[in-house]
């Protein structure tokens, strides 16, 4: 009997050699041994690609937007800055005509006011009043009734005199001054000229004085 073949002991060999003869299990793609999944990381590599290339379109299109932005606020700066400087020589230009017009008005209102003070200034010496014209409109009021004054005394002297030179049969002729004045105009523009000149200031009376012995001349 101990001859005889071990049933049990035969299937457990021959499970023990289907067990040694079990292929093994496939391994990852990672494991040594196995070729790379080259597939995966190429379509892995274009997707990042693809997403580079749509954040460079998108980046472009900023700049492009971002540049003509600058382009457009470089041309209203420019068109600013031109409207600016003209406008500025257009105020330039009308400042200077209007200082101009108040120029010649403020000396239009002074030669208006000394006219008036001169007419008022005739009232106390109407016998004048032929020789308005020829009298020279002082701004000063003191020296405009010293001038008339002055004026009024030299037409009284001369009429005296040449009173006297009829009442004497005597004819009329220019009265000579005692003194050379030192003053010598040789029109009445120019007598106008000084006296305006002077007016105010200690040379006006002399020259009113040399002013009417000229006068007494020219009668």
């Amino acid at each position: 009997m101990s001859d005889q073949a071990d049933p049990s002991a035969t299937d457990t060999q021959q499970v023990d050699g289907a067990a040694d003869t079990t292929p093994a299990s496939t391994p990852d793609s990672g494991a040594p041994g196995q070729s790379p999944d080259w597939e995966g990381r190429y379509n892995g590599a274009m997707r990042v690609l693809s997403q580079r290339d749509t954040q460079i379109k998108d980046l472009q299109a900023k700049l492009d937007a971002a540049s003509g932005s600058v382009g457009d606020l470089t041309q209203q700066l420019e068109t600013a800055q031109a409207g600016a400087a003209a406008k500025e020589q257009s105020l330039g230009e009308q400042l200077t005509t209007v200082t101009t017009e108040r120029d010649e008005a403020n000396q239009e209102l002074t030669t208006a006011r000394a006219e008036l003070l001169k007419f008022n200034a005739l009232k106390e010496h109407p016998e004048l009043l032929p020789l308005a014209d020829a009298i020279p409109a002082l701004p000063d009021e003191q020296a405009m009734a010293d001038y008339l004054k002055m004026m009024a005394d030299g037409v009284t002297e001369i009429a005296t005199q040449k009173a006297e030179q009829l009442t004497a049969g005597m004819t009329p002729g220019p009265v000579a001054p005692a003194n050379q004045p030192a003053y010598n105009f040789a029109s009445l523009g120019e007598w106008q000229t000084a006296l305006n000149q002077a007016a105010g200031t200690d040379e006006f009376a002399k020259i009113a004085q040399a002013f009417r012995q000229w006068e007494a001349k020219q009668s």
